[in-house]
């Protein structure tokens, strides 16, 4: 946006409802809950890598869908071009192998962690937090939670297809590693298994895999020995209440394109959504990586931090969920972006 719009109290209200971008596309028409209508800008300041003038597309509309049946619908009976942002899998399994339809897949960032308070009992004690981690199935995790659609994490918010992910040996496992969270426990004090009084807090409507994830991290870390209750609360609840300050609870964090601001929005100690995790080697780590302008220093760095979230951060990251599309076999030139936010549509044409 302009800077004077950004600025301007007034105009940065209108802006919910008027277009000041630079954008491909201009604002025709907002229906609130249904639809939004874009027209070609005639001048976008990008070109295709032949010369032509960008966007191809005259006209695009996005539509809200309130059911799933009605999005399948009109996917299968092409009056939809494509579906790319906020649908159900289950449209995606359900579509993928039609014989008039392209499906595409990419690793992205999306996770849903489970998060504990390291100041609070009982994961103040890193054994309970690694006893834990060791019961989690992160394999059962994706399969069951996130369908299969996806790649494995490793305990901390660095993707793969981030640009400085390092692949580290994953000491908790991929699947439950009973005798260790047991032994761990043990050493904790708990020989007969733990009983966490506060309960695992889930958003109520933030995405599919949240209530799933939850559900099987329960009961692998129930045949460990570690009993805890599932409770769902409202999502404004959720982010006025539980986000960032909970002891206990499911997160969910979208696909940040630059590592730096994933890792300092949650862990970094001054951190907006920072949940109780405080480690000045990991905070010197990302702010030093934010200052180098050496790409092999900065990788360095970023797996120092990956390794410190790990191995003291009180959380879990079982996988990153896939972006996931379908398109009509006559739309031409559309690469899924991994994020699940960004709609990259510009140079697409319908053949």
């Amino acid at each position: 946006m302009p800077e004077e719009v950004v600025n301007d109290e007034e105009m940065f209200e209108r802006a919910k409802t008027e277009d000041f971008g630079s954008g491909p596309f201009v604002l025709e028409e907002y229906n609130k809950g249904n639809s939004i209508t874009f027209s070609r800008f005639e001048d976008y300041h990008l070109t295709a890598e032949n010369g032509d003038q960008l966007p191809y597309p005259d006209e695009m509309t996005m539509f809200v869908y309130p059911d799933e049946s009605t999005m399948r619908s009109e996917m299968q009976s092409g009056n939809l071009d494509m579906l790319t942002h906020g649908f159900p899998t289950s449209v995606y399994e359900d579509l993928q192998d039609s014989s008039n339809l392209e499906s595409t897949s990419t690793p992205s960032g999306l996770c849903y962690p489970m998060l504990m308070n390291p100041n609070a009992e009982p994961f103040d004690d890193q054994n309970v937090r690694h006893a834990i981690k060791h019961a989690i199935n992160k394999e059962a995790v994706l399969q069951v939670a996130g369908r299969g659609l996806g790649v494995l994490g490793q305990d901390n918010y660095v993707a793969p297809a981030h640009r400085f992910y390092t692949e580290l040996d994953d000491p908790f496992g991929t699947t439950s590693q009973i005798e260790e969270a047991q032994s761990l426990l043990e050493e904790a004090g708990y020989s007969g298994g733990i009983e966490i009084e506060t309960t695992l807090k889930t958003p109520s409507d933030f995405g599919a895999p949240i209530g799933p994830s939850a559900t099987v991290m329960q009961e692998n870390c129930s045949e460990a020995g570690i009993e805890f209750e599932i409770e769902e609360v409202a999502t404004d609840y959720w982010l006025s209440n539980i986000e960032g300050v909970g002891d206990f609870y499911m997160g969910l964090y979208s696909f940040r394109m630059i590592e730096d601001n994933i890792l300092r929005q949650v862990l970094h100690s001054e951190g907006p959504w920072n949940y109780g995790f405080s480690n000045e080697e990991f905070d010197n780590a990302i702010d030093q990586a934010r200052s180098t302008t050496d790409a092999d220093e900065r990788q360095e760095l970023y797996t120092e931090a990956q390794q410190i979230a790990q191995m003291n951060a009180g959380m879990s990251v079982p996988f990153f969920r896939s972006a996931v599309g379908l398109r009509q076999e006559e739309v031409r030139n559309y690469e899924q972006h991994p994020s699940t936010l960004k709609l990259d549509i510009g140079d697409v044409y319908l053949e």
